[in-house]
Parts: C-alpha cells; structure tokens; sequence
C-alpha cells in the first residue's frame, strides 16, 4: 500500500529520527545542506546522532552523509572521537551544490522536505526555538528509487564532470 504523510515541525524528528531511523535494518541515506550534532532520544535518553550512525554501521547497515557545508565543531569532535570515519559502512560526501534535503531508510521510507540535519530543522528543539518545517514522508517504491537514484549520483561524484564548485569539495576528516 501506498502511503504519503504530511510532516510538519516536531513530526519530523519523531516519525524520521525518533522511530525509523532507529529501526534501520540495510540503509540510511541522508541529504542535508546543514549538519549539526544532534541528539536523538533512544530508550530514556539523548544520544548524539553520531553514535546512532556507529551503531547502525556496527550492526553492518549502511550510512552515508551527503551535505555541502562543513558540518559542526561538535559533529566533527563526536565524529573523531568515535573514530566513525574508518568504520567501512559510514560515508561522508560533501557538495557544495547539495540543497536538498531527503531521509531514505532501508530503501522502504522516505522524507523529503526543508529539514536540514540540525535540532532547530527535524523539529528536535523547544517549540519557542525551532525552525518552522514541512516535508512528506512516503513508501511510494518509485518516488524512493528516483531519490536514491539522485542521490546516489552525487555521492558517487557522477554529476562532477562540469562543475564549477570543484574546489569546495574538500575533505572534512
């Protein structure tokens, strides 16, 4: 069956981060334009989304972070101290012409809104200081291919030939 569901603010965090994204059993793709250290709630407590993504590669699933500005100082601190970067099913792809936003999960759900990779953008902050956001989640297997397909491209450096922000692409670890 074919489902689509409207997204706003808080909803994101809790329908994309607090439960799928936690259930993840193959794969976890994400675009972002931004990245920031954020916190999920797993059981009782907050743990820094960097360490769900360890989690999820020692369980031999598949994470890969598409984004095009440099992540921040706590990211990267909690990235090195976890040494997440040698794990075999983390990858990192940097673009700087990367816009959108998309959650792809197990190639089964999928999210795609304004939501950036940042507690004010999946709607993880108070109510007084988050960001105002909307997006779709679906199951629709067409829609998620055509995502995975775009975002595959990119991470693949595919869509590299004729660029001309190839100087930003610089390594981040």
């Amino acid at each position: 069956m074919t489902a689509h569901k409207l997204l706003v603010n808080e909803q994101i965090y809790q329908e994309i981060f607090n439960k799928h994204l936690l259930l993840a059993e193959k794969s976890v793709l994400i675009a972002t334009a931004n990245v920031k250290n954020i916190f999920i709630k797993k059981n009782r407590e907050y743990i820094s989304i960097v360490q769900i993504f360890k989690e999820l590669c020692n369980n031999d699933i598949y994470v890969s972070l598409l984004f095009s500005s440099e992540p921040s100082q706590s990211f990267l601190d909690e990235l090195h101290k976890l040494k997440l970067y040698k794990n075999k099913n983390f990858y990192l792809t940097k673009c700087p012409r990367t816009h959108f936003k998309c959650v792809i999960i197990d190639d089964k759900i999928a999210y795609t809104g304004s939501a950036n990779l940042t507690g004010a953008g999946i709607g993880a902050k108070s109510i007084y200081k988050r960001n105002f956001e909307i997006g779709f989640m679906t199951d629709e297997k067409n829609v998620i291919q055509n995502m995975i397909e775009i975002f595959m491209r990119i991470t693949e450096r595919k869509e590299c030939g004729g660029c001309k922000r190839k100087e930003f692409c610089s390594e981040i670890i």
